[in-house]
């Protein structure tokens, strides 16, 4: 499942995937919420204000790339890591 909005305020919700076991709500401003079922959803903390690009799951962990060359990853979809891949900053 894939939604998209163009022009969307920072912290609103520009782009939902399904990854792992969950719905996983991308917005700007490192807007990311969380949701088992799709009706009741979690604000999670991802430790950056980079806007959100997509989500996958990947060997057991959800992987979320920002707009500016970072990688996040989760095994459980609330505690997050993030990894900077040198020359995709842009």
């Amino acid at each position: 499942m894939e939604e998209r909005a163009a022009g969307a305020p920072e912290g609103s919700p520009i782009r939902v995937v399904w990854a792992k076991d969950r719905f996983v709500a991308l917005g700007r401003g490192g807007l990311l919420l969380s949701s088992p079922d799709g009706a009741e959803w979690r604000r999670e903390n991802t430790g950056t204000r980079e806007d959100l690009a997509d989500a996958i799951a990947y060997r057991g962990r959800i992987v979320i790339t920002t707009r500016d060359g970072s990688i996040l990853t989760s095994g459980d979809g609330t505690t997050w890591s993030a990894v900077k891949l040198p020359g995709l900053t842009g």
